[in-house]
C-alpha cells in the first residue's frame, strides 16, 4: 500500500508540477500578448497621428488648388473692366446698377458674375464643410471675400428675392459673418 501511495503521490506531485508549469507558460504567453498588444498600440497610433498629419497637409494645399486665384483674378478683372469697376469700385453696388446688371444688354456681365459669386460660393463651402484649412484660407482670402460679398450684397439680397431663394449665396455669407464677428463690417479703402 505505501507504494501505491508513494506512486499517488508522485502522480499528484508530476499533476500539480505540470499544471504550474502549464500556468507559466500561459502567464507568460499573456506578458508576451500583452507586450504585443502595446507595440500594436503604438504602431495604431503613430499611423493615426501619420494620418491626421497628412489630413491637415492636404487641407492646407486644398485651400491653395480650390480657390483658383488664377481663374477668379481674370474674371474679376473682367468685371472691373465693366460697369461694375469690381476691383476698384469703393462702394456697394446700387440699386440703378442693380437694375442695368438685371437687364438683357448686361446680359454677359450678369454670367460672368455669377460664374464668380459661384466659385467664392464653392470656396467658401469647402471651408463650412472642412475640405480646406480655414485658418490659413481665412489669412489668404479673408479681405477679399468680406469685400466682394458686402459690395455686392444688395445684388444678392435682389437675387434672393427675386427667385425666392433665402440660401442663395448662404455659404459665402456663413463664412464672413463668421470671419467678421457675426457682423458685416464697414470697408476701408
Amino acid at each position: 500500500m505505501e507504494t501505491f501511495d508513494l506512486i499517488f503521490k508522485v502522480i499528484v506531485a508530476l499533476g500539480a508540477l505540470g499544471t504550474a508549469c502549464t500556468f507559466v507558460l500561459i502567464y507568460l504567453q499573456l506578458k508576451i500578448a500583452k507586450s504585443d498588444l502595446d507595440e500594436t498600440k503604438k504602431s495604431v497610433n503613430i499611423l493615426k497621428d501619420s494620418l491626421e498629419d497628412s489630413r491637415k497637409w492636404n487641407r492646407m494645399f486644398n485651400t491653395f488648388t480650390i480657390y483658383n486665384n488664377e481663374l477668379i483674378s481674370r474674371i474679376s478683372n473682367e468685371l472691373d473692366e465693366s460697369f461694375l469697376d469690381l476691383n476698384s469700385r469703393n462702394k456697394k453696388i446700387n440699386s440703378e446698377e442693380i437694375e442695368r446688371l438685371l437687364s438683357d444688354e448686361e446680359k454677359d456681365i450678369r454670367r460672368k458674375l455669377a460664374f464668380f459669386l459661384n466659385e467664392l460660393e464653392a470656396f467658401a463651402t469647402a471651408i463650412n464643410i472642412g475640405i480646406v484649412d480655414e485658418a490659413v484660407a481665412k489669412r489668404r482670402v479673408q479681405y477679399k471675400l468680406t469685400r466682394y460679398f458686402i459690395e455686392l450684397k444688395p445684388y444678392v439680397d435682389t437675387l434672393r428675392e427675386k427667385y425666392n431663394q433665402n440660401d442663395l449665396l448662404i455659404e459665402l455669407e456663413t463664412v464672413v459673418l463668421k470671419w467678421n464677428d457675426n457682423s458685416l463690417p464697414e470697408l476701408k479703402y
